[in-house]
């Protein structure tokens, strides 16, 4: 580490747990200074000392956030910006159920960090998050691979949380033990390995089960892949997955015949993609079925066994490989003292993500519980919110250092256009009213990762970062960038 801040080494005890809390709100921002205590206004921006924003984590909302902040701090020579990371690496976690069904590598959905930071003035650690001590303004970080040398302790001005979210099991049996989770790239190689040992038969767990009903009676060996949660990440594995299975044949002759390998996905509530645009939905169910994907909906869990999967309804499944993508809880970070957080681990945050009992303490993105006001719902933990926030947060936080501005505009972002990947080259979408599908939905999807490349590369300064923006010259914007970058592409298939 090399900025000018103080470092101590500690060890320490901790323990932390989740809560339910009600929503407050507020019509501004109230935002600390380091130099005063709270409640108090900010002094004007040339009397501030030094001051560190130390960002914890590097998913869509920490490196946004990260890129963007340095854009508009690049001037000030009092601010430090860290980054915080277990992971040398950013994932694009939207596109790891492809390295789960072969179609991408680990490399070809991950970012180098250290390389996305060259020549910017923000400094990376690469550690695991021990605990936040609120009151003394420090995390307590173990740097990753360096054996136990202690904690490190890091002091903060602004605390921005953004840590993302882990699996969670509901407390059902066996859920945890039989099952693989997808949250990251090294779970989808985990996947995609034991799905290659499942075709190829050597995988001994992943047994062949019999059911009748799948051939008219017969007493069938065969394999079956079950996905536990019919959201987004379980319904574009399972299509990928049906992909992969009926190609995987002609490069390994000797693996079993495709047609003896079915892919199911289990979810619990009335319909798969809960809250999705219901003709979307309907499309996708389309898709699965041309896929060959069976579906079980309003069917939850009671308990999962090696090879056997028990519904609640009292069905048992049959499975050779199991692989659970029910739910996400926010990830458990300690604090000291607790903060509010909801049953699933959620940092409750008012309107500005910001912590209600520590204005100099936010957070961002799946681990993030912020309302929207208009709906009174809990905005989703998806990439397109996460980026938002990180945009949002990134003005604010920059008005307040370089200005001594505390804003009053409150973080909103309504949901437009949705696009979800159906199998390696497919894809159905949402825009309005309109459900789109086939080359479209795909030029759109290219369309919102190119911008989100390019936005992170000039740190928010390129046109495409205005897909990011909520007012109507940004929006207008974004219209020209979509269409240049369509045309270009419809050149480019000719």
């Amino acid at each position: 580490m090399t900025s000018g801040r103080d470092v101590e080494t500690t060890k320490t005890n901790y323990h932390n747990d989740d809560n339910d809390n009600n929503y407050s709100t507020s019509n501004s921002l109230p935002l600390p200074s380091p130099s005063v205590s709270y409640g108090k206004h900010p002094p004007a921006a040339d009397e501030r000392a030094e001051k560190t924003i130390l960002i914890l984590g590097a998913g869509y909302a920490g490196l946004f956030l990260s890129l963007n902040l340095e854009t508009y701090l690049a001037k000030r020579s009092d601010c430090n910006i860290v980054l915080v990371d277990k992971n040398p690496y950013h994932q694009l976690l939207q596109e790891i159920h492809f390295v789960a069904a072969g179609a991408r590598t680990p490399q070809q959905v991950r970012i180098a960090i250290p390389a996305m930071l060259r020549d910017k003035k923000i400094e990376f650690i690469q550690a695991t998050v021990n605990q936040i001590l609120l009151a003394e303004r420090k995390v307590l970080l173990s740097t990753v691979g360096v054996g136990d040398v202690g904690t490190t302790a890091i002091p903060y001005d602004y605390l921005v949380v953004a840590l993302g979210a882990s699996t969670r099991y509901f407390d059902i049996a066996g859920a945890e033990q039989y099952t693989l989770p997808l949250r990251s790239i090294s779970d989808a190689g985990v996947i995609n390995v034991k799905v290659q040992e499942l075709l190829q038969g050597t995988n001994d767990k992943g047994r062949d089960v019999k059911e009748s009903s799948h051939n008219e009676g017969a007493n069938l060996h065969y394999k079956k892949i079950v996905i536990v949660g019919g959201g987004a990440t379980g319904v574009s594995l399972a299509s990928a997955l049906s992909d992969y299975v009926r190609s995987y044949r002609k490069s390994h002759p000797s693996a079993i015949d495709p047609s003896n390998v079915f892919i199911e996905i289990v979810e619990a509530t009335p319909t798969i993609l809960p809250g999705w645009d219901k003709k979307l939905v309907r499309e996708c169910m389309k898709v699965l079925w041309e896929k060959s994907v069976k579906v079980y909906t309003s069917v939850p869990v009671a308990k999962v066994e090696q090879n056997k999967l028990h519904l609640k309804d009292g069905t048992i499944i049959p499975s050779s490989l199991t692989i659970w993508t029910a739910g996400v809880k926010g990830f458990d970070v300690k604090t000291e003292p607790e903060i509010p957080k909801l049953r699933d681990g959620r940092i409750v945050v008012n309107e500005f993500c910001q912590c209600e009992k520590y204005p100099d303490v936010f957070a961002l993105g799946d681990i993030a519980a912020l309302k929207k006001e208009s709906t009174d719902k809990i905005f989703p933990p998806l990439a397109q919110v996460a980026v938002r926030q990180a945009k949002y947060l990134a003005e604010v936080l920059a008005g307040y250092i370089v200005k001594g501005k505390t804003g009053n505009e409150k973080f909103d972002y309504s949901i437009k256009a949705q696009v979800i990947s159906m199998g390696v080259n497919d894809y159905v979408g949402s825009f309005g009213d309109y459900v789109i599908t086939g080359d479209v939905a795909k030029i759109v999807e290219e369309f919102s990762k190119d911008a989100y490349l390019r936005a992170l590369k000039s740190g928010g300064e390129d046109m495409a970062s205005n897909l990011y923006g909520s007012d109507t010259i940004s929006q207008v914007l974004a219209g020209i960038t979509f269409a240049g970058f369509t045309f270009n592409r419809i050149l480019h298939r000719l």
